[in-house]
């Protein structure tokens, strides 16, 4: 299981700290999530924002929330098990961290974001054969960052929907392709047989 000595040591050169994610950290993000993470939330199957946020805190596997010396709650993140070594990779930012971090580490917050996430992406792969999760097409600025992280990014063909999945590790072509992890994420509307094969999309994003 991952813990707090494995990702620790990829946060600490950066200037912040990871703890373990309690319910008693639910007031922070209630009151501070960024707006775009608050869409990404509306849009999964609990179709309520709040909703959504309440069950990734009680979600299984292990959740982390990174703090710094000006931020309570920068972020949290966690994977949650799916079987067969399947992880669903999620991370949500409050709006405050948002708005401050370009402030404070000026040109150097690419670089930050990108080195910090790459180590902590290899270290869920050594747990976890495939890390997924899905998101809106409009969410530009972070479909970019993900890109950058080696995700690939699948859509449906028989769905008129912005919805697009994305993955890497092990498989990531086939578990794209199951309906059934299409509706348990996002919601019946999803649960229907597939005309065609889900079709792997080219993401190109100005910088």
């Amino acid at each position: 299981m991952i813990g707090l000595e494995d990702v620790c040591p990829i946060l600490t050169p950066h200037g912040y700290h990871a703890e373990i994610l309690t319910t008693e950290h639910y007031p922070l993000f209630e009151n501070d999530l960024d707006e775009a993470d608050k869409y990404e939330l509306a849009r999964t199957r609990f179709q309520d924002w709040r909703k959504a946020l309440q069950a990734t805190f009680s979600s299984k596997g292990t959740k982390f929330i990174v703090t710094s010396d000006q931020h309570k709650g920068a972020l949290i993140f966690g994977v949650t098990p799916f079987p067969g070594s399947i992880g669903r990779m999620w991370m949500l930012q409050s709006k405050s961290f948002a708005v401050e971090a370009p402030k404070a580490h000026g040109r150097a917050l690419p670089h930050m974001m990108g080195s910090a996430t790459r180590a902590m992406l290899d270290l869920f792969l050594c747990h976890y054969l495939v890390l997924f999760n899905f998101i809106p097409r409009k969410q530009s600025r972070n479909i970019r960052w993900l890109e950058l992280g080696g995700f690939r990014f699948f859509h449906r063909t028989d769905i008129d929907t912005d919805i697009v999945f994305f993955g890497q590790g092990e498989g990531v072509e086939t578990l794209a392709a199951n309906t059934g992890l299409w509706a348990s994420c996002l919601g019946a509307e999803m649960n229907k047989p597939p005309a065609k094969e889900v079709e792997e999309i080219p993401v190109i994003i100005p910088g």
